[in-house]
């Protein structure tokens, strides 16, 4: 039997969750808590500037020029996983 679920954002404040309006329902029941931290846009808009300028540095480093035979070499990789 599936047990409902929800899902939603929040702030924790001194080691405090609050549920949203609603689930009053729930009031000393045991519940399954998973938190997963939201990554700010701040981050993601860092991180995204590191990945671009990563590709940026390797578009300079000319990385696969060396293989002949790209297909084959592609092959050789496959085969060795088997």
């Amino acid at each position: 039997m599936e047990l409902p679920s929800i899902a939603f954002t929040t702030i924790v404040e001194n080691g405090t969750i609050k549920l949203p309006n609603g689930y009053d329902n729930l009031d000393k029941q045991q519940v399954k808590v998973i938190v997963s931290v939201a990554q700010n846009n701040q981050d993601a808009h860092a991180q995204s500037k590191r990945l671009l300028n990563i590709f940026e540095q390797m578009e300079r480093v000319a990385m696969f020029s060396d293989i002949q035979d790209p297909l084959g070499w592609q092959k050789q990789l496959r085969d060795e996983w088997e």
